[in-house]
């Protein structure tokens, strides 16, 4: 996850808490008119930023897609809660009857129906893909009618809630005139939310909506009632502390431990039998890398922001993971107090990268090196032959008649040749040598520290693994030949900085002269192989 990731949805989380906090006191202790539906607005609104901070943390359709429908539970019914509340607060709840209630309620209950079955007739969202904001992945939609319908309604309860406590500061005394105005100032910011939304202004093209709510809720508890809600923060960022996936470590001025939360307990579990107070090398007693990083940093005292950031391994459950490890030191007054490490377990991601990698440079037919990755290797070998003056050697060959294979039994049956010829070549050669598929029926070897005499010996050994194996496909046995062409650059005689594309073309035309003369047969290259000026 990235640094703006945690970021955003811890930020979430927090409000979410903060936002159950709230509900819990308005249902167990608020008197003030409207208290119960300000508590189901809350668990609505918790709803609504749980899910979306979900919803930031997930790369897949799938999972965002799950985590939007949850939203959705929520995020539907704030507009009637809304009017609700604004109603309750007025003491006007006996001047609307139930019909009106009824169709209040009958839209968010639609829009949730429609939400969670938008695949089936594609009303709220005609269609649904992933985008990156270059720090995480977003859902990217197209409008279907009844998200315009869902807008419209969401927008006609903040104006009608506006409206109700703007008439109740008209009629009302001066302190219950200013929190009326409060309540309809609180009514106006999920509104300039959504125009935010539809403006595309808020950063890194998020939803603002979610990071209304926490304002919302200040001015609705500084209207209804005289609570100081930030006694609540400091336990709900406790709590969000705890959440957070990654794992989070403080450490005071002396390097010892002052808190840490559950992530990095399960990342190293030799920090259970921690207290606070332990030294830096008791912390991190099986990663001594971290400890040595951590008391021989310096970072410029002029750079608040100047935080170190490296990678190291360590074994979980059995099983080898990779972590990213963040320092930054914690300032304040510009005065240094501490540091405080963040551990990410970036296994997957790392897995993810190295796969990527082996796709770049193998061939996914035979899982041979590909042509491309071929060339990036012999590069360091011709300059490493250059340097020791050794004698290097290739061997380009290929399949006879394998078009008349892929005629008779099928591209399957040339496919399984293709690996069967890989396998039995690879078994024939040394490690130190680079084998390649180097397209088509076509494969190249390049053997370093090999004369040309030895390499013809190899080219008749693979010929005649080639020529012996026998692959079955579908009750045929199938047996192909190959032909070989051989080419030897001696740096210690003939020069350094050899040209490798003349040594690929001087054995691409003796494998030639090997099909003319016959097939299946090794040709070495008859004329010296001329050494150039450069690579």
């Amino acid at each position: 996850m990235s640094d703006v990731q945690i970021l955003l949805s811890g930020t979430l989380f927090t409000i979410t808490l903060i936002a159950l906090a709230i509900a819990f006191h308005a249902f167990t202790s608020m008197k003030t008119p409207g208290a119960r539906v300000f508590g189901i607005l809350c668990v609505a609104s918790a709803i609504y930023t749980v899910g979306y901070a979900m919803e930031l943390m997930n790369a897949s359709l799938q999972a965002i897609d799950f985590w939007g429908k949850f939203q959705y539970v929520g995020l539907s019914f704030i507009p009637a809660l809304w009017v609700l509340l604004s109603i309750d607060y007025g003491n006007n709840r006996t001047r609307y009857n139930n019909v009106f209630y009824f169709f209040l309620l009958m839209v968010p209950m639609i829009t949730v129906f429609m939400r969670f079955t938008n695949e089936v007739h594609h009303l709220y969202y005609t269609e649904m893909s992933l985008v990156s904001n270059g720090h995480f992945t977003l859902l990217q939609f197209t409008k279907g009618p009844w998200y315009y319908v869902h807008v419209v309604y969401f927008i006609a309860c903040g104006i009608y809630s506006t409206r109700n406590y703007i008439v109740l500061s008209q009629r009302t005394k001066a302190l219950m005139r200013i929190q009326s105005l409060i309540m309809a100032s609180a009514s106006i910011i999920p509104m300039i939310a959504i125009l935010m939304n539809v403006a595309g202004v808020f950063p890194y093209g998020v939803d603002a909506g979610p990071f209304a709510v926490f304002f919302v809720f200040m001015l609705l508890m500084f209207g209804m009632y005289r609570y100081n809600i930030l006694s609540l923060i400091p336990k709900a960022r406790d709590k969000a502390f705890d959440w957070i996936q990654d794992g989070v470590l403080v450490l005071d001025m002396n390097f010892r431990l002052i808190d840490m939360n559950t992530a990095a307990k399960k990342y190293f579990r030799q920090l259970t039998l921690l207290k606070n107070g332990a030294e830096l090398e008791d912390v991190f007693a099986h990663q001594e890398t971290i400890a040595r990083r951590i008391r021989t940093w310096s970072p410029d005292p002029q750079r608040v922001a100047d935080d170190l950031s490296f990678e190291v391994e360590d074994e979980l459950n059995g099983s080898l993971r990779h972590f990213s490890v963040r320092l930054s030191r914690l300032y304040e007054n510009a005065i240094q107090i501490g540091t405080i490490i963040i551990l990410s377990d970036v296994t997957v991601a790392k897995n993810m990268m190295e796969q990527l990698a082996n796709l770049a440079r193998v061939d996914e037919m035979t899982g041979l090196m590909n042509r491309r990755y071929f060339f990036e290797r012999i590069h360091y070998e011709v300059d490493r032959a250059n340097r020791n003056g050794s004698s290097l050697s290739l061997i380009l060959f290929d399949l006879d008649h394998f078009k008349n294979v892929n005629d008779r039994f099928g591209h399957a049956a040339g496919d399984l040749i293709l690996r069967n010829v890989a396998d039995c070549c690879r078994q024939a050669l040394r490690n130190v040598d680079l084998f390649a598929r180097f397209g088509g029926e076509e494969f190249i070897v390049y053997l370093p520290d090999c004369s040309l005499s030895d390499a013809i010996d190899v080219a008749e050994r693979l010929r005649g693994s080639i020529e012996k194996e026998i692959t079955f496909y579908m009750g045929n046995e199938i047996r192909i030949t190959a032909s070989f062409g051989v080419s030897n650059h001696d740096c210690a005689v003939q020069g350094e900085c050899l040209d490798i594309n003349e040594l690929i073309r001087a054995a691409d035309e003796a494998s030639y002269i090997a099909k003319r003369e016959g097939r299946n047969r090794v040709q070495m290259h008859i004329r010296p192989v001329e050494s150039t000026s450069g690579v």
